[in-house]
């Protein structure tokens, strides 16, 4: 399998460095690195408006202008993509503000080395990735605020599914949202938001009759249906494609016992991501148990802060208790540590077992360590292979002990039938070594990641 496709931009002065730096991109396994080159802010602003880069590698001089100027360009701009600051010195205050910008990290040039750019890069990719998602929960928990505000404000259930589906609309990008009931077996059209052709409102009066078509599937399914290439489905109603239709889904709902189905159009845009799925679907349920809105919105507010598979808190909610737990350490002046963790053989035992058997292992591994642990340290999937603790009440003479338990976490999930499992970990404790969340994750990280390479170093 081809190694994926990585579009670094590197914005430097000096070309002879930008050629070093590319140089290293390009030794790097695991990715194919596509590198440019902008030589000046004015240049790199330029390419930041294209949108086609993965990463951006931001040298701090650059002529009358600097890199922070560059990382305020990326910011303005709403560029999704992480940024690493190069520089010739290790200056912390250009640090701080290198971050305060959002850059994912900060590397002095005299010390780049394939190996630093690899950890560097995964890290601002990964951080790029839980951001975006965080960013996602954020809107799905907003769109279903508002939607259960408008759903009170409503008056009958068919209202609120109304109200309902013009909130939708905007939320995910369709050009038409249509409400139907079903009577046994017709669907008639009660409601519809946004530009509708003629050719449905005979619908409202005569309705729909049964057939194999996909509108009839998701009906007697009982499941959302999401059609992505609607001219070349030959499943999909006529109507649809003579109002220029790309891609719809339909959405089988129930309301005091009456069927409705959500239809959403859109004629401009294809494939359906898993983001507007969600809100499509939870938009969906909202509207069908009006009652319960309250009730959905917690269970979505939960969703956001767990990770599915092991039932720990994901990087969100790791993100929310390290603040609180900082702030309380700092001031009752007690120390709090972080582990960083790296779970080493999931992707041997996906190979060879099958994914069913690595759900089980992480499973296995999120159970054992949160058993070792204290019963006020708190536990985190990151997602993958990653996984965090916070230790309140834990510096660095207790490192040892906390180490201790990893190893004893370890046996157990070998002896549970893991026999290649292991553990990467690095601890760093607060205020002792790190004041800030972000050096202390940096610095439990930089640990971690030594464990590992001694790790293979071992094995090798």
């Amino acid at each position: 399998m081809a190694a994926p496709e990585l579009r670094v931009l590197i914005v430097d002065d000096d070309e002879d460095d930008f050629i070093l730096t590319g140089d290293l991109l390009r030794r790097i396994q695991g990715w194919t690195c596509r590198v440019g080159w902008a030589d000046s802010a004015d240049a790199a602003a330029q390419e930041i408006q294209t949108d086609v880069h993965d990463v951006y590698l931001v040298d701090y001089r650059l002529g009358a202008q600097s890199g922070l100027d560059v990382l305020e360009q990326l910011r303005a701009s709403g560029c999704p993509a992480p940024a690493i600051l190069l520089t010739g010195l290790d200056d912390r205050e250009v640090d701080l503000a290198a971050m305060r910008l959002g850059a994912s990290d900060y590397l002095v040039k005299s010390e780049l080395s394939t190996t630093v750019l690899e950890r560097s890069l995964r890290y601002a990719l990964e951080r790029a990735r839980l951001l975006r998602e965080v960013e996602q929960a954020r809107q799905e928990a907003e769109t279903l605020f508002t939607l259960s505000t408008t759903l009170e404000q409503s008056g009958s259930a068919e209202d609120a599914m109304h109200d309902a589906s013009a909130l939708l609309a905007g939320a995910v990008g369709i050009d038409t949202s249509l409400l139907w009931e079903i009577r046994e077996d017709q669907a008639f059209l009660l409601h519809q938001y946004g530009p509708c052709d003629d050719e449905f409102s005979e619908y409202r009066r005569v309705g729909l009759p049964f057939s194999l078509a996909l509108f009839w599937q998701a009906v007697r399914g009982k499941r959302p249906l999401y059609i992505e290439d609607v001219p070349g489905n030959p499943d999909v109603l006529p109507v649809y494609k003579q109002c220029g239709v790309r891609s719809l889904a339909h959405l089988p709902l129930e309301v005091n016992g009456k069927g409705y189905v959500l239809s959403a159009l859109r004629r401009m845009r294809g494939a359906w991501t898993d983001h507007e799925r969600r809100l499509l679907e939870a938009g969906g349920r909202s509207i069908g148990v009006a009652l319960e809105r309250r009730h959905s919105i917690e269970l979505l507010a939960a969703a956001a802060l767990t990770d599915g598979l092991t039932g720990l808190g994901n990087r969100r909610a790791f993100d929310e208790a390290l603040d609180a737990a900082l702030n309380s350490a700092s001031r009752h002046k007690y120390p709090v540590s972080v582990v960083s963790f790296d779970l080493d053989g999931l992707k041997a035992v996906n190979d060879h077992e099958g994914h069913a058997r690595g759900d089980e292992f992480l499973q296995t591994f999120a159970a054992r360590m949160r058993a070792g642990l204290r019963r006020e340290d708190q536990f985190y999937r990151f997602g993958g292979d990653e996984f965090a603790a916070i230790l309140s009440h834990t510096g660095p003479s207790g490192f040892g002990a906390v180490l201790r338990r990893v190893r004893v976490a370890v046996d157990e999930v070998r002896a549970a039938g893991f026999p290649q499992g292991d553990v990467s970990a690095g601890i760093a404790a607060f205020p002792e070594e790190a004041q800030t969340v972000g050096e202390l994750l940096r610095l439990s990280d930089e640990r971690m990641y030594r464990e590992k390479l001694e790790h293979r170093a071992g094995r090798g």
